[in-house]
């Protein structure tokens, strides 16, 4: 009889499976094999309060190369299997097996677990089941102590591995209260934040962050908690003051990697916006809005840091790479983007050259694009791919730099046109951020600027209504044009 048919009858009159069946409804992790009188337990070794998991160099100095904080360890395996003549005349035949527990240790264990039966001789399976979890639970520091020592880097990922599947195994078991709609989930329905455990369901937080994300209100993407929102609107305040920057290339260093550094981790967020969407297409949606949110995420952290420090921030000129980089040496030309390792000069944004070659630095004050002048780009565009005058451009320009500066300028085409022929999105006039109004009237107040304009024509009005009642304006009487449910105003 299988394990699953044992499960649903009525204890056995088998002495031996009697026992396994005990066992069973006690040790729900078992695995059992009634009809061969075999079985089988994990033991946990957890520790509620954490051990350091260290990874020494293979000279076995007391260094670590790495070091983390886990709560548990792979388990200790126990099998048995109950004889014929178990429990009165033979024992139990059973083996006690850990990759983490010294074998001196273990060899303690089995004699002990020999002399249960040899006290009793009767039925002690589930004596020894609790002898184990007795001693994991309650020697710790005799059996292991405060850390654990490795030396391969492939034996320490494997138990941060298996420690994070386990804690996330009895996260999703486990319930909680939604701090947005006060509703009870179990874990496996909600999401939590490392950084400060606050937990939500994936519904809200899927909402809230498709929701920002969509109208490029970028600097609400943390954790939705009053007093995460507190405590980041305070930290931006204060990096917002220059006197807050430090002289110390060290401190200025660590808060441009800060604030470079999203608020949440793009993988957590990709997580949460695709549990709420399982299909194809939601999936493809969800992935957008990453892309979304962290392209304006670099965009508007590149700015306000330019801003305070504009010869300190430089992006990778590289294609396909775009990484904002630190500088520290503002006298030094050479960059090095941490990424993509392309070594560049400062200047010119050409792959660096010696110091004695002159050259342009890039400007964007004049409408250029990367120094390339329009009338070059819009020629390069227009000329054959083998033409000499296109061989010149990418001998005058650099043909990486160039391909470049022709993609950017495309784009602010095709952004422009989309301005022009979209009803639901508009650039303010004022700090240019893109505006998307979801209700309401037509005169519209920037959130980032407080620029008041015309979601209509995009003109930037005064505080008043006075651009809808000229009888000269494009937008007389189109004050509620557009509004579900109204009429032209009369």
């Amino acid at each position: 009889m299988t394990e699953a048919a044992y499960d649903n009858v009525d204890f056995s009159d088998d002495i031996r499976v009697q026992e396994l069946q005990s066992c069973k409804a006690i040790y729900p992790n078992c695995t059992m094999n009634f009809s061969k009188y075999t079985g089988s337990i994990e033991i946990p070794l957890k520790n509620e309060d954490g051990i350091i998991l260290r990874l020494l160099p293979e000279s076995h100095r007391d260094t670590p190369l790495l070091t983390h904080k886990v709560c548990n360890l792979p388990s200790l395996l126990f099998t048995f299997e109950l004889p014929e003549r178990y429990p009165y005349e033979e024992s139990l035949n059973f083996n006690l097996t850990s990759s983490i527990l010294h074998q001196t240790v273990v060899d303690s264990m089995i004699v002990h677990l020999e002399q249960i039966w040899e006290s009793y001789q009767d039925q002690v399976l589930f004596s020894m089941i609790d002898y184990l979890h007795d001693q994991t639970q309650n020697e710790w520091d005799s059996l292991i102590g405060p850390k654990y020592d490795v030396t391969s880097g492939q034996e320490f990922q494997t138990i941060v591995d298996y420690d994070n599947d386990i804690k996330q195994q009895e996260y999703e078991t486990k319930t909680f209260t939604c701090e947005v709609c006060q509703e009870d989930y179990k874990g496996v329905n909600c999401s939590r934040f490392d950084s400060c455990g606050h937990t939500f369901c994936n519904t809200c937080l899927f909402a809230y962050f498709s929701s920002v994300i969509r109208t490029g209100e970028i600097d609400k993407v943390h954790c939705p908690s009053y007093e995460c929102t507190k405590k980041f609107v305070k930290t931006k305040d204060e990096y917002s003051k220059l006197e807050s920057w430090l002289m110390s290339d060290t401190r200025v260093e660590e808060i441009v990697r800060t604030l470079l550094t999203p608020a949440v981790p793009l993988n957590f967020l990709s997580k949460i916006l695709t549990s709420v969407q399982s299909n194809e297409s939601g999936e493809k949606t969800s992935e957008d809005l990453v892309n979304r949110y962290y392209t304006l995420f670099k965009k508007s952290q590149y700015e306000f840091i330019g801003k305070l420090l504009p010869n300190r921030l430089v992006k990778c000129p590289r294609i396909g790479c775009d990484e904002a980089i630190f500088r520290e040496d503002l006298t030094e030309r050479l960059v090095v983007c941490p990424r993509c390792a392309y070594a560049f000069c400062n200047d010119c944004h050409n792959s660096y050259h010696a110091r004695f070659k002159v050259c342009k630095k890039v400007t964007s004050e004049s409408g250029d694009y990367l120094g390339v002048e329009v009338k070059d780009i819009e020629a390069y565009m227009s000329l054959p791919r083998d033409s000499y005058e296109r061989k010149t451009l990418n001998a005058r320009y650099g043909r990486q730099r160039i391909i470049r500066a022709v993609e950017e300028y495309q784009m602010d085409l095709l952004f422009n046109k989309m301005l022009k022929e979209s009803n639901e999105v508009k650039e303010c006039p004022g700090c240019g951020i893109i505006i998307e109004k979801s209700d309401g009237c037509n005169k519209v107040k920037c959130s980032q600027c407080g620029t008041n304009m015309c979601f209509l024509c995009g003109e930037m009005l005064e505080n008043n209504y006075d651009h809808f009642v000229s009888e000269d304006s494009s937008c007389y009487r189109k004050l509620f044009f557009g509004m579900p449910g109204a009429e032209e105003e009369s």
